[in-house]
């Protein structure tokens, strides 16, 4: 008895438990095919809204949260510029 066709015979005697173990590879190839579409999808977007932009001023503090707050919206702005500055 060659490979095959053991594993053919193994597939006849337990049908249910083969199409199960078919059914949830294909489901995990989607899943990580899924993920990777829609990591690539917002990480295209995070560049796409910080086009255009060359400097971001703000006040002393964190340069995270001035980013995330002027440039994608994400966090509570740190404070404003006065006009004598």
């Amino acid at each position: 008895m060659n490979a095959v066709s053991l594993a053919v015979a193994a597939i006849r005697a337990r049908p249910l438990q083969s199409a199960l173990c078919v059914l949830s590879a294909t489901l995990g190839s989607a899943l990580l095919i899924l993920l990777f579409l829609l990591s690539q999808t917002i990480a295209s977007g995070f560049l796409r809204n910080a086009e255009g932009i060359d400097i971001v001023a703000g006040v002393k503090g964190s340069p995270l949260q001035l980013v995330l707050s002027s440039v994608y919206h994400a966090d509570v702005p740190a404070g404003n510029i006065e006009m004598s500055d």
